[in-house]
């Protein structure tokens, strides 16, 4: 049974000099957080900030380090920090108003961020399902009491918190150019009734790829909306996150972000990104960086300056 630790660290570190993202991410106290972010010895670079989340009251920076996944959480108005430790991998959260749902590769913790108290514990298999490289869980949606994972070749995952139980797993059916190909639920979004879910080729076969693209699920109907696929001549996927804004979906690959209108994905047969985000005024973004409308909050590395670490933020649409 892994286990997950709270730690209270009373700090106050440049207090009242964030207040809001965009002066927490241009302020000294983000700027220490992400010298975290890269350890570079004389022949190595190691990185150990995975992703960043946040919202208008804390940033949350997940590091991954010796098997253990640590969470440092920044209050952006008092500049007051706290630390949450998880056994392996932390793939993903989701805040939702005072509850933080923390998903690490086969469990969600639910915990109160006012109590900093754990509220609810589950697997996100049901019972006799075994865990596997490709079968993972690598992200969630949350809607009412509802949970969905992303589950890797498993599909979709459903845990109903009212029911405390699991409910029958979404697989929808792509597309596949041989018999033998397969594909994973890599990341999951939702909206408005609506799963977004986002596929990577695991079958790497070297004369086909298989479906890599996006599926919209009709929750209400129980059935597939849409069907997008990447054009593989041009790119790829690999292990891709989501991010929903408010009328568009953000993909992240690796360093690239992929910005798409979802009304285009309306009616789109092939994925064609309105716009590819590559560079980043401050450098390489380290780990997977916090999207919210129409900013880019992370941590970036100057390769061109001696690999200057530092933290920022990059309007992407200016």
């Amino acid at each position: 049974m892994k286990s997950f630790l709270i730690l209270l660290l009373p700090l106050c570190f440049d207090a009242f000099a964030g207040e809001n993202l965009l002066t927490f991410f241009n302020s000294s106290q983000a700027n220490r957080i992400c010298q975290q972010a890269v350890v570079t010895t004389q022949n190595t670079q190691r990185t150990y900030l995975r992703f960043i989340q946040g919202d208008e009251r804390e940033a949350f920076f997940v590091f991954y380090k010796n098997r253990m996944s640590t969470v440092l959480i920044a209050n952006l108005a008092s500049g007051v920090e706290k630390e949450i430790k998880f056994e392996g991998k932390l793939v993903d959260i989701a805040i939702k108003n005072d509850e933080i749902y923390y998903l690490t590769q086969e469990d969600l913790f639910i915990v109160d961020r006012i109590k900093n108290k754990l509220i609810e514990r589950v697997s996100t298999l049901p019972a006799g399902h075994k865990y596997t490289e490709d079968a993972y869980a690598r992200g969630l949606f949350v809607r009412g009491t509802k949970v969905y994972f992303a589950h890797g070749t498993y599909g979709v995952s459903v845990y109903d918190r009212a029911q405390a139980q699991h409910l029958d797993f979404i697989t929808p059916v792509v597309p596949q150019p041989a018999s033998n190909h397969i594909s994973m639920v890599a990341d999951i979004e939702g909206k408005e009734g609506k799963l977004y879910l986002v596929y990577d080729d695991v079958t790497l076969a070297k004369k086909s790829k298989a479906f890599e693209g996006i599926i919209i699920w009709n929750l209400d109907q129980a059935r597939i909306h849409r069907t997008i696929k990447v054009n593989q001549l041009v790119e790829g996927y690999y292990k891709s996150n989501l991010t929903m804004l408010r009328d568009e979906i953000m993909i992240t690959n690796l360093s690239l972000n992929y910005r798409h209108k979802l009304s285009k994905l309306e009616g789109d047969r092939l994925m064609k990104p309105q716009q590819r985000i590559w560079k980043y005024p401050k450098g390489g973004v380290i780990g997977r960086a916090l999207i919210k409308e129409e900013t880019l909050y992370g941590c970036f590395n100057d390769y061109a300056n001696l690999g200057l670490v530092s933290a920022g933020s990059f309007n992407y649409r200016k």
